[in-house]
């Protein structure tokens, strides 16, 4: 049976470098510790563009394999980048709409950019006029 460790909402299996994952995104899967990941997402797209979060400035230190820790759960596993902040605790990055949904934003590469959890909850649905950097 697998190791793991349960890290805020997730299982996590392993760490990796950064590099280590960014050059495996593309258009197909990857094994990673006997598991099949796909490395095709937007999200990993975003993160290969710019793993600084467009807020703060802070920036992505590592990678890690993860599952969402429900009971029994170890389907669905995902890379999350993580920033370790001037406390040394852990930030999950995100990847964020310049331009919200919900204000005609597309799912396109050229309107995403990475942001730390805190920076993308204070942004919100806001058009990039509307917030302070």
């Amino acid at each position: 049976m697998q190791e793991y460790r349960i890290v805020g909402q997730y299982r996590r299996l392993g760490t990796f470098q950064i590099d280590e994952i960014l050059e495996f995104i593309g258009p197909r899967k990857k094994e990673f510790m006997g598991y099949l990941i796909k490395m095709n997402s937007l999200r990993y797209h975003t993160f290969k563009k710019n793993i600084k979060c467009a807020g703060c400035g802070i920036e992505g230190t590592h990678f890690a394999l993860e599952s969402h820790n429900y009971p029994q759960c170890l389907t669905n596993l995902h890379f999350n980048l993580y920033a370790i902040n001037a406390y040394g605790d852990e930030v999950l990055m995100t990847k964020d709409h310049i331009i919200p949904r919900s204000k005609g934003g597309r799912d396109h590469i050229d309107n995403m950019q990475t942001m730390c959890t805190k920076c993308n909850g204070e942004k919100d649905d806001k058009m990039p006029e509307e917030t302070c950097q």
